[in-house]
């Protein structure tokens, strides 16, 4: 729906769309999860953090960068390569890293840095130390 239809995003971020088709979309999401097994308190989040993820990554592709894109990944990588090595030695060691890979490669590792995420807990449960609203 963002790429359908830009600027949607910008005026998505920080507003809760709970009309009938979000809430059916919830409603399955939710089911899918708890029979997964996944606790209660995750699976009521991950709504909330799957929809600021796609929102803010359609944002971001709304906002059009200076020049091509390969001139900017190369323009930031020698940018990032000419910050001083005794202050920045993990920078400029992996400038080439920061600025590899396309959008779409970036949004997909994210996801999937999400569904590991929720995924660890199935077998780590968050505890009443981890200060998870209504659990002390």
């Amino acid at each position: 729906m963002f790429r359908r239809h830009p600027g949607v995003a910008g005026l998505s971020l920080g507003r809760v769309p709970f009309g009938p088709a979000m809430m059916t979309a919830v409603e399955r999401m939710l089911a899918t999860l708890r029979a997964a097994g996944i606790p209660d308190q995750v699976a009521a989040f991950i709504g909330d953090l799957g929809s600021l993820y796609v929102a803010a990554y359609a944002y971001e592709l709304d906002i059009t960068p200076a020049g091509e894109q390969g001139d900017f990944t190369a323009q930031a990588s020698a940018w990032l390569k000419s910050l001083p090595k005794d202050q920045f030695p993990n920078t400029v060691a992996v400038a080439d890293l920061i600025v590899a890979g396309t959008g779409t490669d970036r949004f997909e590792w994210g996801l999937d840095v999400l569904i590991r995420g929720v995924a660890s807990f199935l077998t780590s449960p968050p505890t009443a130390d981890a200060r998870w609203p209504g659990t002390g």
